[in-house]
């Protein structure tokens, strides 16, 4: 059995037998590594002994079983949730500046694709530049990837508001009026 350096002064100085090998540190490993690195972690048992190898690689290797899952979950829940609230937005600010029930249901659902889209686009590139630029996958990657999500939604929102909401009549003066509004904001 091989130890690391402190590991095996540690191990020599409270005679604790470890029943598996210390993995090494998990910054730099491809998924699959880590899943069998984390796997292989909670199968490893002290003999007798109070004590347990501590460290990033030993206190928080449950979150690299299941980051991937939290990642895809937390971000789809997060995107329905900020959809259906911008909806629900966009249908009482539309009903409130005189619009009848049906175009006001029509824009804010024109809106909301809009929104959909644009939260999509933002994760997309969030997550591939992540992974392009090989930064491995944690707990506060996952969470950097799901703070685009409402970064996207409150600058859509936005857009998408004063684009529906002015009363221009073609589209490229709506585009100009959202933008110079959103601006001066």
């Amino acid at each position: 059995m091989r130890l690391l350096g402190s590991d095996r002064a540690r191990a020599q100085r409270w005679r604790v037998r470890l029943a598996c090998r210390p993995a090494p540190l998990l910054h730099g490993r491809q998924p699959q590594q880590l899943r069998t690195t984390a796997r292989g972690l909670s199968k490893c048992v002290l003999d007798a002994s109070p004590r347990r190898p501590t460290g990033v690689a030993y206190d928080y290797w449950e979150q690299y079983l299941t980051v991937e899952d939290f990642l895809r979950m937390t971000i789809l829940y997060a995107s329905l949730a900020a959809v259906a609230v911008a909806l629900a937005f966009l249908v009482t600010e539309l009903l409130s500046l005189g619009w009848g029930f049906a175009a006001a249901l029509q824009g804010a659902a024109a809106g909301a694709v809009f929104i959909a889209s644009t939260i999509s686009a933002s994760v997309v590139t969030v997550v591939g530049l992540l992974g392009w630029a090989g930064v491995p996958l944690s707990g506060l990657t996952a969470m950097s990837s799901l703070m685009a999500v409402g970064y996207a939604t409150e600058f859509a929102v936005h857009i998408t508001h004063h684009f529906i909401a002015n009363g221009a009549s073609t589209a490229r003066e709506r585009v100009d009026a959202a933008m110079s509004s959103v601006r001066a904001t």
